[in-house]
């Protein structure tokens, strides 16, 4: 066992940085008010921000994305917002 901490493995380590970095975009896309609250859902994996979910207009998607940048533990951003001008 690859150990970082005495009992934890590697990939336990990486799982819960991962709902780490989850838990703060979320609260950063929430706190952002030109990302529509409750349209964006955001996954980590790997340090990887995945963002999914519909907005109206293309500003939405980016600011969504910019939102994340410069979050610790973030390796990038897979933005596949969907723009749906409503």
């Amino acid at each position: 066992m690859n150990a970082i901490y005495p009992g934890v493995s590697q990939d336990e380590a990486t799982d819960d940085m991962d709902a780490v970095i989850a838990r703060h975009a979320a609260s950063r896309l929430r706190w952002n008010t030109a990302v529509p609250r409750d349209a964006v859902r955001v996954s980590v994996t790997g340090g990887v921000a995945t963002l999914e979910g519909v907005v109206e207009r293309a500003y939405q998607k980016d600011a969504a994305a910019l939102t994340l940048r410069g979050l610790k533990g973030l390796v990038r951003v897979d933005n596949r917002l969907e723009v749906r001008p409503g």
